[in-house]
């Protein structure tokens, strides 16, 4: 019973945070999303004034999508590079498995 209260609170906020974000435009088209955005932000900002500790300045969209199409890329170019490499490290596997398996079928050497 614990565990059916468990995953029920569980899967209840999660279901509510997929309602409200759905309901206040954020899934919608990204006219709305940046409304919702600059509300968000002219509501929690004058509260961050009152805070003690220094709390860094909200990034801009344009930053964040310069950063998600960075990683996009990085991506991009290291899985090229795995591929371009896969045939050489394949080959290199291949030798790696040989030689051990030769080592294993030697006949040992006599104790004494």
């Amino acid at each position: 019973m614990a565990r059916l209260l468990k995953w029920g609170t569980k899967f209840g906020i999660v279901g509510a945070s997929v309602y409200y974000t759905n309901e206040s435009g954020l899934w919608s088209d990204s006219a709305n999303t940046e409304q919702l955005y600059k509300d968000l932000y002219s509501a929690v900002s004058p509260l961050l004034e009152d805070v003690p500790v220094e709390v860094p300045e909200i990034p801009k969209a344009g930053e964040i999508s310069r950063s998600i199409v960075d990683g996009w890329n990085a991506g991009v170019l290291h899985s090229a590079t795995f591929l371009a490499n896969l045939p050489t490290h394949a080959y290199n596997a291949g030798v790696m498995a040989n030689d051990w398996l030769s080592d294993q079928t030697k006949a040992p050497a006599p104790s004494s």
